[in-house]
């Protein structure tokens, strides 16, 4: 047995002294698909010959000491060369496990970090990455041990805000990159049509570099372009300011969330904007892509442009889409607005702020959640605790909701601290009466009807049984529409004492999202949908609309 242990050991070594064999690909950003999340269709192109300089600017093996006795042979693979693209985009270099690397594309040197981890998809059994591992040292372009997908900028203008939400008639700083000589800003509303409020043409157009290591955790460092004043008198609600350039792929915008002056609505929604952040790859890092990236294993920067205009268009009209960040949320938006429910907007981190919950959130008779809000600060849960307790009313419209604990390190960055809620004795179905698991994940169903006498199924004509959520906007990749869908909560033995279930999710094995509502004795009520693809519904199936705004209208009575 000694023997096999040995023999095992010094073939480990050995194969990690081997460099592996690494594929990257440049996508523009029409094509630019993360996570197989955007709906849009890949648009073709000829990027064959665009220069890649890889440059390997730390290797983590040194961390481990026996590896420190070797460093003469790694240092014989080049830390800095130059390969070029396929027509498809691809390129291929040699790099070790856990190598950080910087890629630079094009002439301009758009620089993307990225931790190369080498490891085998998740289909593959773990013995796999051993036996893959032998199997490329015959043949290296028969395994890559990393693909590395670049959305290209090259040429494009971007930019961003130095913060996320903002009053009307206030100044926010733009920090804007092209090189284009000139270029024009639009300020839009995004609602159920998009409606242009100012548009400013021929502002000089300035390239700038990346001046930060790391732009995904320290940001780009940008200088500002110019201060852009919020029109005064404009109503609350998301904004995009897009940015236009000289030819078609010259466009970018930036999301701007605009807070009302006073509260005179009954209505407020919060935008997700938190998870905006943890998705956000712009820079080539986030909370689900290369988040082990050096120097910094949880931190993302704030500071930079969103990747948002890259991942699904904001249309003139709302259509069929597969999105959980603002195009998604842009759902609930459109519906609330065709139904006359006035609302007003606010930021997650409104949500966390002391002064804009005491000053405006207590202010509302209801708060809507909405679509994906994952990740919360301590803070957000007090305030919304408070809320609740206070007599407000909640729906929360979303689904894998307060299921990740963030920080905020300082105003320019968000860090994922100590990650599940559920693991720090805190649930998050003690406050909104259902609690995220995997079952159902990527699976989208219909709701059965399981409480018929329930005031919410009033003017339904609904009975036990039912199916309800069949139409939806927001569908998965097979176009597959359902309400109950993408991620789902459900009852826990920790929901609130008298939470009712009103319907449920068809998902197989357990996996339908709960409708539930629970009332607190001297406080607020809770109306919780544990599903991402629900506001989907809303535009186009008429029980899930009636049973929504019956919610709604009991909540502000």
């Amino acid at each position: 047995m000694m023997v096999y242990i040995i023999v095992f050991v010094l073939l480990t070594i050995f194969l990690l002294l081997v460099p592996k064999f690494t594929s990257g690909r440049i996508l523009f950003t029409e094509a630019f698909v993360p996570e197989l999340q955007a709906y849009r269709p890949a648009v073709k192109r000829d990027l064959s010959d665009i220069k890649i300089r890889v440059e390997i600017v730390y290797r983590k093996l040194y961390r481990i000491r026996v590896f420190k006795l070797f460093k003469p042979v790694f240092e014989l693979l080049p830390s800095n060369y130059t390969v070029k693209t396929e027509k498809d985009g691809r390129f291929f270099f040699w790099a070790y496990p856990y190598d950080v690397v910087n890629i630079y594309v094009g002439e301009e040197e758009y620089r993307l970090t990225y931790t190369l981890r080498h490891k085998v998809n998740g289909f593959w059994p773990r013995y796999a990455n051993f036996i893959l591992a032998i199997s490329s040292l015959f043949s290296p372009k028969l395994v890559h041990g990393e693909c590395i997908e670049i959305p290209s900028t090259m040429g494009n203008i971007c930019g961003y805000a130095d913060r996320i939400s903002a009053f009307p008639g206030e100044t926010i700083d733009l920090k804007i990159s092209t090189k284009a000589e000139t270029y024009s800003l639009e300020l839009v509303r995004v609602g159920e049509e998009l409606q242009s409020i100012e548009k400013d043409t021929g502002k000089p157009g300035m390239y700038q570099n990346i001046e930060t290591p790391f732009p995904s955790t320290l940001g780009c460092g940008w200088k500002s372009s110019l201060k852009y004043n919020i029109p005064e008198g404009i109503d609350s609600g998301c904004y995009i300011i897009k940015l236009e350039g000289q030819n078609p792929d010259d466009n970018s915008f930036i999301p701007i969330i605009v807070k009302p002056l006073k509260v005179e609505k009954e209505i407020a929604v919060i935008a997700s904007t938190n998870t905006w952040h943890a998705y956000n790859s712009w820079g080539g890092q986030n909370y689900y892509i290369n988040y082990t990236s050096y120097p910094s294993l949880y931190t993302l920067s704030m500071q930079r442009p969103f990747d948002l205009p890259f991942r699904n268009p904001v249309t003139e009209r709302c259509e069929i889409t597969r999105d959980h960040l603002l195009v998604g949320e842009r759902l609930v938006w459109a519906w609330l607005e065709r139904e006359g429910l006035s609302y007003d907007l606010y930021s997650d981190l409104d949500l966390h702020d002391e002064d804009i919950f005491s000053e405006y959130l207590m202010k509302y008779k209801a708060i809507i959640i909405n679509t994906h809000n994952e990740y919360w600060s301590y803070d957000m849960v007090k305030h919304l605790k408070q809320f609740i307790q206070g007599g407000g009313n909640v729906l929360s419209l979303s689904g894998n909701t307060m299921y990740k604990e963030v920080t905020f390190p300082d105003q320019n960055s968000m860090l994922l601290d100590g990650a599940y809620f559920k693991y720090q004795g805190f649930r998050e179905e003690t406050v909104i009466g259902i609690g995220h698991d995997l079952r159902g994940f990527t699976t989208w169903e219909p709701y059965r009807v399981v409480l018929q006498n329930h005031w919410v199924f009033d003017g339904t004509g609904l009975k036990n049984g039912d199916v309800i959520g069949q139409k939806g906007l927001n569908v998965a990749l097979d176009d597959k529409p359902g309400a109950s869908g993408w991620e789902t909560d459900k009852i826990t033995p920790y929901s609130p004492e008298g939470t009712t279930l009103l319907a449920r999710g068809a998902n197989a094995g357990g996996g339908g999202a709960d409708i539930i509502i629970y009332k607190l004795p001297d406080g607020g009520s809770v109306f919780s949908v544990g599903s991402i693809s629900f506001g989907g519904s809303l535009l186009v199936d008429d029980k899930i609309s009636k049973i929504t705004k019956n919610v709604i209208k009991k909540f502000l009575t």
